[in-house]
Order: structure tokens, then C-alpha cells, then sequence
């Protein structure tokens, strides 16, 4: 089933509207300078710098949505001056490089299997050298890793897990390209963090509650997590799929109140084509026929469409890099 926790680490980026809050945006040249001291190169030329602000990262209807009192997203989108094509994203209100792209690191053919002459285990420490010398503070969060062959490279994330196992909104992500070794993408995000609070709901009762609230009769499969807000509120996230009563398949990511049991929202699963009808053998649909909308909206669940429109504007760059 598609992995909840890759939908959590997506949605947790928007966060970054609450870091530096109360502050002030810094200049373009210190934007700037930030990026020649994450790259180490004091003589560091830039092309295109750009201040990002709301209205391009966000959605009109997660904008209006915006919850007053938390500062709206700002960030500088940097490109490097001519022929290089790397590029980084800087938080305008604390300097911090929340991303860095290097395009010349990607191959231009994709491959299923995963390729070398470097194992995963020593792109693994690559990934982590480099995680550790560019976020401050690395070995403090509690990460744990995770990791995944992206049809490029070994992709190696780190998340952080807090108190009853919830995971935070804080990480580091690296890819690393295993025919050179070279970085592909780092991304990272630092947030002040509370722990969260103690969930009066089980994990079993979570998953209860999700099949009722899809109305299944016959699960296909499940998957759950639990995550905290930056305040310490913990919800449930459970990924399930599964019967209704007429026989025809449905899914969706239920978002429910860990302390409380109430359901938050629904993402439902919507094929591209009609449903099918439940059967013995049939096994689970491929992800990639799979596309999700907007059940009973909520401001958390919309903000995975910043994400979606920062994701297409990271292809867009890959497209225009590769000469595609």
C-alpha cells in the first residue's frame, strides 16, 4: 500500500512557516552567503535568485486557510550561474539550506535494479557523512533511517521519532548517486519540536476506527503511524483499503485524533478508473494507478498540495537540466 510515512514526510516540509517564526527576512546576499558556506566555496557565482512567497507556495485554498498567527512561508530559490546547473532553497526568515539540488549527479536513464560499483552500505555513509556535516545538530535528533533505491540512486532518509514511537517533523534526506558516489538531493527541514503528548488511542482501536469511518466490511490491508504536530498534538495516520457491502474496492488514508479517537479527516482513494470488484487472489492495485482527492477538507490535508506544487517544480528543473 502506499507508505503513509512518505505522505507524513512530505507534509511535514510545509512546517517550515513555523521555523524562524517572529523573525525577519534576511537579504539575498545573505540567502547568498549561506550557500556558499554550505557548499564550501566562498567564490560561489549565482545566476537566478528569487524570493518565494506565499502566493507561489501555496495553493489559493490552503491560503486562505492560513492560520493566523503563524508566519507565511518565505523562501529564496537560488540557481547557480551558467553552466552550472545546481540549485538551492534557503529559509528566508533563519538562512538555513533546506534543499540543494545537483542535477549532474542523476543519471539520464532510470534503472529498476540498483546499479554500482558503490554497495548501498557505503552510499549510506556517504549520505550520512554529508547529513551530519551540513545539519547541525544531527546526532541530537533521535533519527532513525530509512531507506529506498529510487531508480537513480539509494535514497537515505533520516526521521525523527520521539516519545511512544511518534514521528516529528524534523529530517534530513540525502540521495546519493552509487556510480561516483556524488550528492543528488539533499533535503532537510529543523523545526522546534514538543513532545508529544501520551495517545489514549491504541494503535488497534486507530484501525477500528478507520474501517468504520470507510464503512469496509473486509480489509485488504493496512498500514499506521503515529505523528506529533510541532505542539506535541499526536494523531494516527492509517492507510487501509479493503470492501464495502456492494462488493466494490475502496481505500483512503484516515487521519484520526490519537487522544480523543475522533476521525480528523479522510483522503480517499479515487482510481483513474472504475472500481474493481473485491476478489480472492486479486492482490493489491500498483501504486502508480493510484491517484488521491480531498475527502472532508481540512487545513492539514490541504497542505499536501504545497508539497505536490514543490515536487513538480523539483521535475520541472530535472526536465530542463537533462535538456528533456
Amino acid at each position: 500500500m502506499l507508505r503513509v510515512t512518505t505522505m507524513v514526510t512530505l507534509a511535514s516540509l510545509l512546517l517550515v512557516a513555523v521555523q524562524g517564526a517572529g523573525q525577519d527576512l534576511i537579504s539575498p546576499e545573505q540567502a547568498k552567503k549561506s550557500v556558499r558556506a554550505f557548499e564550501g566555496d566562498p567564490n560561489l557565482e549565482f545566476g537566478a535568485i528569487k524570493l518565494r512567497t506565499e502566493k507561489e507556495l501555496l495553493p489559493p485554498e490552503v491560503l486562505s486557510l492560513w492560520p493566523s498567527g503563524v508566519p507565511l512561508p518565505r523562501e529564496y530559490e537560488i540557481e547557480a550561474k551558467d553552466p552550472d546547473r545546481r540549485a538551492w532553497s534557503v529559509n528566508a526568515r533563519t538562512g538555513e539550506v533546506t534543499w540543494a539540488y545537483y542535477p549532474d549527479a542523476i543519471p539520464n536513464v532510470r534503472s529498476e535494479e540498483p546499479f554500482g560499483p558503490l554497495t548501498k552500505e557505503e552510499c549510506r555513509q556517504i549520505a550520512e557523512n554529508f547529513a551530519r556535516a551540513k545539519y547541525a545538530g544531527f546526532d541530537d535528533m533521535n533519527f532513525e533511517l530509512e531507506e529506498r533505491w529510487t531508480g537513480e540512486g539509494w535514497e537515505f532518509e533520516w526521521k525523527q521519532k520521539l516519545a511512544y514511537g511518534a514521528l516529528g517533523a524534523n529530517f534530513v534526506k540525502v540521495e546519493v548517486n552509487p556510480a561516483d558516489g556524488r550528492i543528488q538531493v539533499y533535503q532537510a527541514l529543523r523545526i522546534e519540536q514538543q513532545q508529544p503528548r501520551q495517545p489514549k488511542i491504541t494503535r488497534e482501536q486507530a484501525i477500528e476506527i478507520a474501517k468504520q469511518a470507510l464503512k469496509l466490511v473486509e480489509m485488504e490491508g493496512v498500514e499506521t503511524t503515529l505523528t506529533t504536530s510541532p505542539t506535541g498534538n499526536v494523531r494516527w495516520s492509517v492507510v487501509m483499503g479493503g470492501a464495502l457491502a456492494s462488493g466494490d474496492y475502496l481505500g483512503g488514508i484516515v487521519y484520526i485524533d490519537a487522544e480523543t479517537g475522533s476521525v480528523i479527516d479522510i483522503v480517499y482513494e479515487a482510481g483513474e478508473f472504475p472500481q474493481r470488484t473485491m476478489g480472492k487472489g486479486q492482490g493489491e492495485r500498483p501504486i502508480g494507478h493510484r491517484r488521491w482527492q480531498i475527502g472532508a477538507v481540512s487545513f492539514t490535508v490541504l497542505l499536501v498540495g504545497i508539497i505536490l506544487l514543490r515536487l513538480w517544480r523539483w521535475h520541472l528543473l530535472h526536465l530542463k537540466s537533462s535538456g528533456k
